[in-house]
């Protein structure tokens, strides 16, 4: 049985699927030129959703796309490392900052990571009495997906890779192509630094 079908054929999976992952399957498939006005690089169908505004594609290459806002671009190079993706980090949009990427970052991108970890299982334990780690375990086990012990270096890593590679998966608007999820750090040296930054997301977490 195929992954999707798994999710939509069992609702206690599914509800738990939102709170860990705050992802919704679809029914049915649904076309994004139905939801945007816009002419896209590839074509797809979407599959599911987030609850704040974001839509997951499945492309004509059978890559996973991601739309949230005005922003595109591919996260998974197929169905069952998008569900290794949202199991393992949940919170993948908070690591989007190319910065995070590079070599001497590299403590940087596994201290937010453990620090966002902490805040996903936070919000879990005020919304349900479940337990969350028996409850990713069970959702890993029913859905096939290795649970990661090192999300920063192995998750993230993969899925800043594929969100880089070409071709780009995107859209074009006022006669320009918008693509890619991954962004670099623009701030002029009045801002904090990237460490002092990522202190502060973590305190706010905490």
């Amino acid at each position: 049985m195929k992954i999707l079908d798994i999710i939509r054929n069992d609702e206690d999976l599914q509800e738990k699927i939102s709170l860990v992952c705050d992802f919704e399957v679809y029914d049915e498939y649904d076309d994004p030129y139905d939801y945007f006005d816009a002419e896209f690089t590839m074509d797809g169908k979407i599959f599911g959703g987030t609850d704040d505004d974001g839509w997951f594609v499945l492309l004509e290459d059978n890559t996973i796309g991601y739309i949230t806002g005005g922003d595109i671009g591919r996260i998974a190079e197929n169905m069952q490392e998008f569900f290794s993706l949202i199991i393992n980090c949940p919170s993948f949009e908070d690591f989007r900052l190319e910065d995070l990427y590079y070599e001497e970052n590299k403590e940087l991108l596994k201290k937010l990571c453990n620090g966002i970890a902490k805040k996903d299982k936070m919000y879990f334990s005020e919304v349900s009495d479940l337990d969350y780690d028996a409850v990713k375990q069970e959702i890993s086990k029913k859905l096939n997906i290795v649970l990661d012990n090192d999300v920063s270096e192995n998750t993230l890593r993969k899925f800043y890779k594929t969100a880089t590679r070409e071709p780009m998966y995107g859209f074009v608007e006022d006669d320009e192509l918008v693509s890619g999820l991954i962004y670099k750090d623009e701030l002029d040296s009045s801002y904090p630094s990237l460490e002092e930054r990522v202190e502060m997301w973590i305190s706010d977490e905490e």
